[in-house]
């Protein structure tokens, strides 16, 4: 096997760790208003408000008066995904899986499937960033 002298080898090390690291999770708040469709289902509009902070985060409702926790489950070409918890709340589907893929600064497509046919869809405007963890 080839080597590299030792002043190479640290040279690259050193350029690899300076490299800014690509992000396995997104942090901030974002809120808009999203479409929900599905089979046999009136097409509903109401406002969703995501907020992640890495890993975790939350999902918000206020029009259907109900929300819960995401959790980080993998990244890949559609975006990255969350799986959704309802913690509060009756008007509500549990279960779901959440795809956010960013959209530029401001903004991030996002997506709701919770099988049977139902998905919500739409995109959602940065508002700030999420609080840092004390």
């Amino acid at each position: 096997m080839p080597r590299l002298p030792l002043t190479t080898s640290l040279a690259t090390l050193a350029l690899a760790l300076a490299a800014p690291a690509v992000a396995q999770t997104l942090t901030g708040h974002w809120s808009g208003v999203v479409n929900q469709s599905g089979p046999g289902a009136q097409s509903l509009q109401y406002v969703a408000s995501l907020t992640l902070d890495g890993a975790v985060g939350a999902m918000d409702y206020p029009t259907l008066e109900c929300g819960g926790d995401v959790a980080f489950v993998s990244r890949g070409k559609g975006g990255y995904v969350y799986r959704e918890t309802i913690s509060r709340g009756h008007g509500c589907l549990g279960g779901g899986t959440i795809t956010v893929q960013p959209g530029g600064p401001a903004s991030v497509y996002w997506r709701w499937d919770g099988g049977a046919g139902v998905t919500v869809s739409g995109r959602l405007y940065k508002i700030a960033t999420a609080p840092a963890k004390h």
